[in-house]
């Protein structure tokens, strides 16, 4: 079927649409874009926005853009509206000229790596050109690196000041330095600031770097691949924070010793591969004297698991499996579709403990999102496939081997599976005996003596 080109009448609208957003993801498309916006230079004043989504490595290890240094500076002079710009690479020092020209200023959002691609450290010269920009309003740096110090110690001094920023981002290596400090009280008005330290061996000082920050955040979103030290003075200075995400791995300190001063906080985020916060801590946030009157929103990325494949002696696939033994290790697999290694460590009383802050947290008017939910799911159906895969070898071995620690398990999550008493019925004559979980989902099995 040949597609028809839109109608005269609704050409206008199509351009507009089709040239609002540019995302150059070869050098090919570099090409054929130049030479569209060269014939047609009214398409290049209907783009507001400017991605370049890739890069590629040379033979010496070197990051090159998919557009050289002439072809971006040539597609810059083509958009004069353009309002957000994201490069792949360091631009060179006629492109930083370019990009902070008079005829950009609409420019108000910019991504780019502030590291060249020759080099081990961020170069701090390309900061001044950046805040010449006189609408600037996000900023978001990549790459960046303080390996190198002066004599003293110190980081290279930043000569600069971004009075209209409001966003600011930085990802590197090490970013809590005396630089990154500069740069961020280098911004009066900056109200979110995203800071991820990318090194999954170098812990960031966040709990020096937090109390020297001199602009009233509104947001503040913390991230580390080690972890991150939090102390009970960290947020003192920032009671006008409204959210809070830290995504990191260990908190050696209460947590909710850490946040008790954030009176105004609205949304806490937590994202982390391991119970790094206590549900003893979570429930001091939402309930008694230590709640945050403000909380609203708990997002809880933490503990998260995947449910597989269930045995079911009642279909044919599953009669199979049975006969096959394959079920015998269903959920010791570390191959298969289970994944339960995060809920299953974490004692019984914590997950007591967390269903409980998770009820007083909806009376109080708290709303908790997140994968937290994923592993209760996956804990729950765990329970009930140990439970039925026990069921199933005692019916089809007659012995009640396995039963007991499936039943105790249960038992010790406060888990409801269907009564039991194995003392009571003979293992070479029983019945097998479906009972609907409905709340979870599946069933139980369950077993009774047979005539």
């Amino acid at each position: 079927m040949r597609l028809l080109a839109p109608s005269k009448r609704f050409q206008p609208f199509y351009q507009s649409k089709l040239y609002r957003t540019i995302k150059i993801r070869s050098k090919d498309s570099i090409v054929k874009l130049l030479q569209t916006l060269q014939s047609r230079p009214e398409a290049g004043i209907l783009t507001e926005t400017l991605i370049f989504e890739s890069n590629f490595l040379t033979n010496e290890n070197e990051s090159v853009s998919i557009a050289s240094s002439a072809q971006l500076r040539s597609l810059l002079s083509l958009l004069p509206n353009l309002v957000t710009l994201k490069l792949d690479v360091y631009p060179d020092s006629e492109t930083q000229q370019s990009i902070t020209s008079p005829s950009h200023v609409a420019l108000t959002r910019i991504s780019l790596p502030v590291t060249p691609s020759h080099s081990s450290t961020v170069d701090p010269m390309i900061l001044p050109y950046l805040s010449k920009i006189p609408n600037l309003h996000t900023l978001e740096l990549s790459n960046w690196d303080d390996e190198e110090e002066n004599d003293d110690g110190t980081s290279p001094e930043l000569n600069c000041h971004f009075p209209t920023l409001a966003r600011l981002s930085i990802i590197g290596d090490d970013i809590s330095t005396i630089s990154v400090l500069a740069l961020i009280n280098s911004c009066p008005k900056l109200v979110r600031l995203r800071l991820v330290t990318s090194s999954m061996t170098i812990p960031p000082a966040y709990e020096d770097l937090v109390p020297s920050i001199r602009p009233h955040l509104e947001l503040l979103d913390l991230t580390a691949f080690s972890f991150v030290l939090l102390e009970p003075t960290t947020f003192t200075k920032h009671s006008h924070l409204r959210s809070l995400r830290l995504a990191t791995n260990i908190f050696p300190f209460a947590l909710d010793k850490c946040l008790a001063g954030l009176a105004q906080l609205d949304h806490l985020c937590i994202m982390s591969m391991v119970n790094s916060v206590s549900a003893q801590e979570l429930l001091n946030l939402v309930d008694g004297h230590t709640r945050l009157e403000a909380l609203r929103r708990i997002t809880l990325d933490v503990t998260g698991g995947t449910t597989g494949t269930r045995v079911n002696p009642f279909t044919v696939e599953g009669l199979s499996a049975i006969k096959s033994k394959e079920f015998e290790d269903w959920l010791d697999d570390e191959d298969g579709e289970w994944f339960t290694t995060l809920v299953t460590r974490l004692p019984p009383q914590e997950w007591l403990l967390f269903k409980k802050m998770l009820k007083v947290a909806k009376e109080n008017g708290v709303f908790v999102e997140g994968d937290c939910f994923e592993g209760l799911d996956t804990l729950h159906a765990y329970l009930l496939e140990l439970n039925n895969l026990s069921i199933v070898r005692a019916f089809y071995h007659s012995n009640f081997r396995t039963i007991p620690h499936a039943r105790q398990l249960a038992l010790d999550h406060q888990f409801p599976l269907p009564e039991l008493d194995i003392d009571s019925i003979d293992p070479k004559k029983l019945e097998l005996i479906k009972v609907e979980m409905e709340e979870y989902g599946w069933f139980a099995l369950t077993l009774r003596g047979s005539e």
